[in-house]
């Protein structure tokens, strides 16, 4: 739940305030102090301040003065008045408040989208917590710096790196970067240049106490997203850091998108038919096998006859679900087409792709559905990569789920 701090000198207002801020879902503090207030923000993690300008013992525009030379100076603050001034306006928001609104003009919908930001700010901070960053720069105070930043904001999946050749042979645990330009041996450029090759996608931020316009535009030429100069201010780095993350999520999304089934949440026809290619390939240069699995429902037409077209997506999403459940993460599910799905199960013999498919055979078996008298079995047809091509293996295990159709429905029949 978040939790807002509100700061308002008129009983009146702190209740419009407060209606406002529960029908919302957050937790709000009130105040008409600002000694009181700053004992709130020491004891609890705030996440937006209301202040308004009349307080006890102070003025609002005093107060977001005091909070802009604070820890608490990364904290949004929205100032609510009687009276307007540009002057008073042009000084509070040199000191960083996010809105400046008269209370007249105060509504449930207005404070809403700032309600609906914070949560949305929330979700974005804890994928970024959730995801691996690497630091690089030949200066320990330099790396000491950001590591007090993420500490502050609880981020802790960080590595940090002295040596430009460490961090390019662990580049690939990483999906942000922040590299400085000035480096031993080995300049920030090329950097940037290896990090963008070896990982497209990825975020790369330059930080640097160069401020020459040429080297920043040349560092975002060679593939850098961003530029933060040094000395670091907290709220900028930051700002700039959830900016550049918000549209790496946001690819990462449709990347997802464009590869995954809509219904099942499996992966779709063309990534898995792409992903036995893939692994054909892989295993060729390893001197490795692998085996694929091409399952079907057994008379699901009947299911949709019988119980209806929602059903039979019930049915379809629960075996899904089934498979992952199931399965290991080295075991890549996709959704082949209507109710038939092609699984490939890495580092597999075909005595263990049995097993597992067996299993799964025997966990749909004994499913439940919500829809009376609806019990569903699966067949499937196994077999271990050799010399196929993609199409060769695919058709040879569409052969053997025939097979187990023929013999009776409810087995996994293998090569």
């Amino acid at each position: 739940m978040g939790k807002i701090l509100h700061l308002e000198n008129a009983v009146l207002f702190r209740k419009i305030i407060k209606n406002i801020v529960i029908s919302k879902g957050f937790e709000v503090f009130a105040t008409a102090n600002s000694t009181e207030a700053m004992e709130i923000l020491d004891k609890n993690e705030i996440n937006l301040i209301i202040t308004g300008n009349v307080l006890e013992d102070t003025t609002g525009l005093e107060f977001v003065e005091k909070i802009s030379k604070s820890r608490f100076s990364s904290i949004p603050v929205i100032l609510l008045t009687s009276t307007d001034s540009l002057e008073m306006r042009e000084k509070l928001f040199s000191l960083g408040i996010i809105d400046y609104i008269l209370k007249k003009d105060i509504t449930q919908s207005r404070l809403s989208t700032y309600f609906d930001a914070l949560v949305a700010e929330d979700s974005l901070l804890q994928q970024i917590r959730n995801t691996n960053i690497a630091v690089l720069d030949d200066s320990k105070f330099g790396l000491e710096v950001i590591k007090k930043i993420f500490e502050l904001h609880a981020i802790t999946k960080v590595g940090f790196f002295l040596e430009p050749e460490e961090l390019l042979n662990k580049s690939s645990e990483y999906s942000i970067f922040f590299v400085d330009l000035v480096m031993p041996g080995i300049s920030g450029e090329e950097v940037i240049v290896q990090l963008r090759k070896a990982k497209p996608n990825c975020v790369i931020i330059v930080v640097s106490s160069i401020q020459n316009y040429r080297t920043i535009s040349n560092a975002l030429m060679y593939g850098a997203n961003d530029y933060i100069s040094k000395p670091f201010d907290n709220g900028m780095f930051m700002a700039r850091l959830k900016a550049n993350a918000r549209s790496y999520f946001l690819y990462k999304q449709l990347e997802k998108k464009a590869v995954t089934d809509g219904l099942t949440g499996l992966y779709n026809h063309r990534y898995i038919c792409d992903y036995v290619a893939r692994m054909i390939d892989k295993k060729r240069n390893e001197g490795k096998t692998f085996c694929v699995l091409l399952m079907d429902i057994d008379h699901f037409k009947l299911v949709n006859d019988t119980y209806g077209h929602q059903a039979g997506d019930s049915v379809l999403i629960s075996i899904a679900r089934l498979f992952i459940d199931t399965f290991s993460s080295e075991v890549v599910c996709g959704r082949y087409g209507g109710e038939e799905f092609l699984i490939v199960l890495d580092g597999m013999s075909l005595a263990n792709g049995i097993i597992a498919a067996e299993t799964v055979r025997k966990n749909v078996e004994k499913t439940s559905y919500t829809e009376k008298n609806l019990k569903i079995s699966i067949s499937g047809g196994i077999l271990e990569h050799s010399s196929e091509s993609a199409m060769e293996i695919i058709r040879k295990a569409d052969d053997l789920l025939y097979k187990a159709k023929k013999n009776g429905r409810n087995r996994i029949v293998s090569e």
